[in-house]
């Protein structure tokens, strides 16, 4: 699958990362959207480690392509709250499911997905987007790293860290 190494923070504002300043890189960031969009059969995965590099992008999509936005953490959460929690591996999974189809035609962009790496939910986040993603052309922002043809989330030391060889979506690497 292509992956792409891009720059990006809010426009016209520096995003500080390891001392260094970025400045916004929308050309690429759409560059990257638009190559991936019209064949559209597998989930965008647009990558960082850092949450606020995530959110910058989140607001550059939103604002130049009108996408919808998705926030799972804080919606299935509150679908969750009264779901047993024997159930809420499954509700979830349905809720993922129908409310990115809800989107058709899409695209959607899902933010906010680390309720999704839960383990009590026992869910594959990376399978899910994939299969909604043949549906519904479905972005998501996941924080985590892409090297070596390696996807994962969180940092190696974080308590709910997993990776994926060979994930099989598009990977953006946001730089």
């Amino acid at each position: 699958m292509p992956t792409n190494l891009i720059g990006c923070a809010q426009e016209g504002a520096p995003c500080r990362r390891d001392r260094k300043w970025y400045l916004v890189v929308r050309d690429e960031l759409q560059t990257a959207i638009a190559a991936w969009l019209p064949d559209a059969r597998t989930c965008l995965l647009l990558v960082h480690e850092d949450i606020r590099m995530l959110d910058a992008a989140a607001r550059a999509i939103a604002s130049s392509n009108g996408w919808h936005s998705v926030s799972i953490g804080g919606e299935l959460s509150a679908a969750l709250l009264q779901v047993s929690a024997r159930r809420r591996p499954r509700t979830a999974q349905d809720w993922l499911t129908s409310r990115l189809v809800s989107l058709a035609p899409g695209p959607a962009l899902c933010t906010e997905v680390d309720l999704l790496f839960e383990p009590t939910l026992e869910l594959d986040p990376l399978w899910l987007f994939q299969r909604v993603g043949r549906v519904v052309p479905t972005a998501a922002l996941w924080p985590g790293s892409y090297a070596n043809d390696i996807l994962t989330y969180a940092t190696a030391t974080h308590t709910h860290y997993r990776s994926w060889l060979r994930p099989g979506a598009t990977v953006t690497v946001l730089s």
